[in-house]
């Protein structure tokens, strides 16, 4: 199942400055931006405007989801490469995966927008991809942005498998700049992704979001849509014991800010930045 190596870049812009991108070759192997010069590479049809090139988040490890892939382009059938890549773990793991990637219900956030056909939508932080495609027979166009190639490109041949056209996939969110031009879009997702934008990027993790938040309001329209989830900072579950999703520490997101962060160094050798939130 091979990928056609194709972009549109008309929507794009420089991640650096927010100037036009040009292709810089005719072969689509590289854009370059018109005023800073900054130069991006393509792969498989999917532009890297990012600075990490090498960035790897996923439920399963790079080696494994490199199997999958590797499946999906020796086989014509995508059904038939995933049960032959979920057979390589165990039951629970694969249940796991199969529910993870496939399940439709954790895509009924859809449901909550104002839709008429026509709008064009960013799914930011898309992952394998299973809410930016069950969301595009219902819209014009859908963008999956990613930092991690390997997902992106999962999402290619999933949508190829499910005959869809209006998907286009870039591997960003590392830049000052979300690379789109303004008022592009009339709907922003954000789900289960806010929390972990501070990781990418050094600075103040509060400031971080704030500042994210306000590229996603530049690259809106002005009576554009925002879908925002995040887990609740305040959740019962946390109070009971359970340890916080992102940092896996007990009560980490129910500690102030500062006391959170020396806690996590002292456990986990690393700064608290999954900032998550609740009503106030």
């Amino acid at each position: 199942m091979n990928t056609k190596t194709q972009i549109v870049h008309n929507f794009y812009c420089c991640p650096h400055c927010l100037s036009s991108l040009e292709k810089q070759n005719r072969d689509n192997v590289a854009l370059q931006c018109s005023r800073c010069g900054s130069q991006f590479p393509v792969r498989k049809g999917i532009p890297l405007l990012c600075n990490n090139h090498n960035f790897y988040y996923g439920e399963a490890t790079r080696k494994e989801t490199l199997d999958l892939l590797r499946l999906l382009d020796e086989c014509d059938q995508f059904g038939v490469a995933m049960r032959k890549w979920l057979e390589l773990f165990s039951k629970d793991m694969s249940d796991y995966l199969m529910s993870y990637i496939l399940d439709e219900k954790r895509t009924s956030g859809k449901y909550v927008l104002d839709l008429t056909g026509q709008e064009k939508v960013l799914d930011l932080g898309s992952g394998w991809g299973g809410f930016s495609l069950n969301l595009a027979d219902h819209v014009r166009e859908i963008h999956g942005i990613d930092l991690t190639f390997e997902r992106l490109l999962f999402s290619k041949y999933w949508s190829k498998h499910r005959h869809i056209n209006n998907f286009h996939t870039c591997c960003c969110g590392d830049t000052l700049h979300l690379p789109f031009t303004d008022k592009y879009f009339d709907i922003a997702i954000i789900n289960g992704v806010l929390e972990w934008i501070p990781m990418s990027q050094s600075g103040n993790p509060f400031q971080i979001q704030q500042d994210y938040l306000k590229e996603v309001r530049r690259i809106l329209s002005d009576t554009g849509q925002v879908y925002l989830a995040i887990e609740n900072r305040f959740a019962l579950s946390y109070f009971l014991g359970r340890p916080d999703d992102h940092s896996g520490l007990k009560y980490g997101s129910l500690l102030p800010r500062k006391i959170a962060d020396l806690y996590s160094k002292k456990i986990r050798e690393c700064p608290y930045r999954t900032y998550t939130h609740s009503h106030r």
